[in-house]
């Protein structure tokens, strides 16, 4: 019996040669693109997932109150773990991660390196890294201690044992020209799927070491820059726990801040879900989105369900044609049970034949994939992959043939020996359903590319506050070098032409700011305080970002004056209430103890991404030390302005390596994930709309042979070309506008729902919908009206010479 099933399918496959192809083609784009995103979406969840103790440890970020404002941030104090652990039995282990990145020299080689965390000794124990030499009670326990991981170990030592031999770091060294560190070990690489990473791991008591840092009472307690974790017993009620170190907070902590109006709530993170819910300030890096899975996810389940549609619709659509067949069977005994076997068999071949072709597309198109997702590590031709698309498609083949199987086994055998037969309006009302919603879906799509694509150009256009284009971000990773001689530095890149400005801070503009806490007063002379971004910088720095200031005055350039002065931005005039930004000019200020008044207000500028709103940010002239140089070009490209810019460097700092960063660059990559996500989402939308419209041409070009005897009475009986092409895709179309009334309504509540996650944002409006639909509505009037063309220049004595 299997056997006759076989020979049957192979039989009509190469019968109907066209719809065969188009319902494989139709399963196999969709079944490649359903698993390459879930592949994506089970990589995305499996973040931090490995760690034996998952479910017991947490992060312990902080929620800031004051009075003028509240937000949560990633980081607290670096006595919070330690506290913790003391205090409640609960707390079995904490680790606490200083991020850092330094210049890292063994004999003549040296490298900018980022990833250097300072950790305690019990990060071993509280996470799965896997310590390749060395001894974990032992590795981190002292001062200027460090372990490698594998990669860094090999890069600095090659095939020696690196154990007991020392590097130089620029990290925390108090006269400024580097210290040893001692290699007490050697660890794993940082596995992909995890939200920090490392490349190597000092010890955190060397932070310790640094004159002037206190981590008692209240001075430990708001320096808040450090990344906490805590392991708890598997027993604790974390619910309970909570509520305990609340009240810890308050007697230890909030007590003793009552004066300055500030209030600090912790909340406690489980480690499995920080990387896909956690979207905090100064969070350890990139994170994911967990509603962008739900969304890709959906996705992936239409556009399989879009490839079945089209099975479906074509099988019911050649139910007619196969009628005689049926007729025969039914007359010579066969019973519906094999006749839906038959019929089930044939779909579960078709289905795995397209899952055979998914797997080619996906070898073909691998390198895409991992461009779209910046996941080269990904493996998507394993045995585990190979058997889950093979799986998945007999799966749909059968699932996607059940209704034809019932709809040709209850083919009534008298009228279908006549071989014609019609399956009834039902049939007709179904097919036309499904191509509804089919075409819903797409729309839903189709708009929300429009949208995601008109936020990224919103977010590549708009003005920043500054001028974005023409800078150079110089690091100087803490080089006393480049301190001392910064000046003949800046003499020399500022004679040559190709040169505008420069300026010196203590942070990059790009990627966020750090904050402390301010007093002043306001309009009507009561004290206010709060927290608020600042930038130390030098008296170039509004200047070479062209920013604009709008009260007040600059720096000036005279290396004594203005060293206890500020300047604000508008954010902070109105956070600090002060009616106006010439109100502002004069007033007492104070940040990080240092007192001295405002003497101007700068437009607002960005220094977040655009899902974040512009905060109260305060400038300081600061010259006494600077991370970051500045430079303006003009009259070359970024390539040649790099060059020169490298020669003068070599030239004054011959022992200092040159880090440059294109400013536009940076921007880019702070808006990496939106660049994804539309990227993605562009993507997939294509996949929808192609499996769309492979349905709809096998729809249209098999209505087109039914009606070609109708065709040819009516181009003999003078009918125009247009008349006929129309005649065959009214139909159609009439089924793609309705589509408009299901997918609009859909797209506006989603669309609306991901603008709310900026803050600056494009409005919805008419014409999106207007173009969306106008698009999707030419793309199918251009699939059906081609082969509705052929048919309507068909030769109609062809077609009627069989009458």
């Amino acid at each position: 019996m299997i056997r006759n099933y076989l020979i049957t399918t192979i039989r009509n496959l190469t019968r109907q040669k066209l719809y065969s192809s188009l319902n494989i083609i139709g399963l196999a784009i969709g079944l490649a693109a359903f698993t390459f995103i879930f592949i994506w979406i089970n990589d995305e969840k499996s973040y931090d997932q490995f760690h034996s103790k998952k479910d017991r440890i947490y992060r312990i970020a902080s929620h800031v109150i004051t009075p003028s404002e509240e937000f949560t941030q990633a980081v607290t104090s670096a006595v919070m773990g330690p506290e913790l652990e003391l205090t409640f039995p609960e707390v079995l282990n904490s680790v606490r991660f200083d991020y850092n990145d330094a210049i890292v020299k063994r004999d003549d080689v040296s490298f900018l390196e980022e990833n250097i965390l300072l950790t305690d000794p019990s990060f071993f124990k509280v996470f799965d890294f896997r310590l390749l030499q060395g001894d974990v009670e032992k590795a981190l326990s002292e001062p200027y201690q460090i372990v490698l991981s594998e990669s860094m170990a090999r890069k600095y030592f090659g095939k020696e044992n690196p154990l007991n031999k020392t590097i130089r770091l620029n990290l925390y060294d108090p006269e400024g020209n580097g210290v040893d560190y001692l290699v007490t070990g050697v660890i794993e690489n940082c596995p992909t799927n995890v939200h920090f990473t490392y490349d190597m791991l000092a010890s955190f008591s060397t932070y310790t070491q640094l004159e002037g840092v206190r981590l008692d009472g209240i001075y430990g307690w708001s320096n808040n820059g450090f990344y906490t974790y805590i392991e708890v017993d598997e027993n604790t009620d974390v619910g309970n726990l909570r509520s305990k170190i609340a009240g810890f907070v308050d007697e230890k902590v909030n007590s003793q801040l009552t004066d300055f109006n500030l209030r600090f709530e912790f909340i406690l993170q489980p480690l499995k879900d920080i990387y896909l819910n956690s979207d905090l300030r100064y969070e350890f890096g990139r994170t994911g989105n967990a509603q962008s899975l739900k969304l890709f996810g959906t996705i992936g389940i239409f556009i399989l369900i879009l490839a079945g549609i089209n099975y479906v619709n074509l099988a019911t659509a050649l139910a007619s044609k196969r009628a005689t067949d049926v007729g025969v069977r039914k007359v010579i005994g066969a019973r519906k049970s094999q006749l839906i076997g038959q019929y089930l068999t044939e779909s579960a071949i078709i289905a795995l034949i397209a899952g055979i072709f998914a797997l080619v597309i996906m070898f073909l198109t691998q390198e895409w994939f991992y461009k779209l997702t910046w996941k080269p590590y990904l493996s998507i031709l394993n045995l585990k992959v190979i058997l889950s698309v093979l799986g998945n498609s007999l799966i749909l083949g059968l699932i996607s043939g059940v209704l034809p199987s019932f709809v040709l086994s209850k083919a009534p055998s008298g009228v279908s020996l006549k071989g014609y037969w019609k399956s009834g309006s039902g049939g007709v009302t179904l097919r036309r359903g499904l191509i509804i919603f089919q075409f819903s879906i797409a729309l839903i799509l189709v708009v929300g590319v429009w949208v995601v694509n008109s936020q990224m150009d919103f977010i590549e256009s708009k003005d920043l506050g500054y001028n974005k284009d023409n800078l150079i971000y110089l690091r100087v990773n803490g080089n006393e070098e480049v301190k001392e001689h910064f000046e003949s530095f800046k003499k020399e890149v500022l004679g040559s032409c190709n040169f505008s400005s420069m300026a010196r801070s203590r942070t990059s503009i790009i990627g966020g700011l750090s904050n402390s806490w301010v007093k002043t007063v306001n309009n009507t002379g009561e004290m206010v305080e709060s927290s608020m971004y600042r930038i130390r910088s030098d008296e170039e720095f509004i200047s070479t970002y062209e920013m604009k200031l709008i009260a007040g005055r600059n720096f000036s350039d005279l290396s004594n004056k203005d060293s206890a002065a500020f300047i604000v931005n508008e954010a902070a005039v109105k956070t600090l209430g002060w009616d106006t930004p010439e109100s502002a000019i004069g007033k007492p200020f104070e940040q990080y103890e240092i007192q001295g008044e405002v003497i101007g207000v700068v437009e607002n500028f960005h220094y977040n991404s655009l899902a974040q709103p512009i905060d109260a940010v305060a400038l300081h002239k600061d010259l006494s030390n600077f991370s970051g140089i500045t430079v303006r070009y003009r009259n070359v490209d970024f390539g040649n302005a790099i060059d020169g810019l490298e020669e003068i460097w070599k030239t004054h700092f011959p022992n200092s390596i040159f880090d440059a960063r294109y400013l536009q660059h940076s921007l880019e990559e702070q808006y990496r994930s939106e660049k994804q996500f539309d990227l993605l989402f562009r993507s997939f939308t294509m996949v929808c709309l192609v499996i769309a419209c492979v349905g709809l041409f096998g729809l249209v070009t098999f209505s087109s042979q039914q009606r070609l005897k109708e065709i040819s009475i009516r181009k003999i009986l003078g009918s125009s070309l247009t008349g006929i092409v129309w005649l065959l895709t009214r139909d159609f179309m009439k089924m793609v506008v309705a589509s408009f009334l299901v997918a609009f309504p859909v797209a506006w509540v989603l669309m609306k729902d991901w603008l709310d996650g900026f803050v600056f944002k494009v409005s919805l409006n008419a014409w999106v919908f207007i173009g969306s639909g106008l698009s999707v509505l030419l793309i199918a009037l251009f699939t059906s009206g081609f082969q509705s063309l052929r048919a309507a220049l068909a030769n109609p004595v062809k077609s009627l010479r069989s009458e």
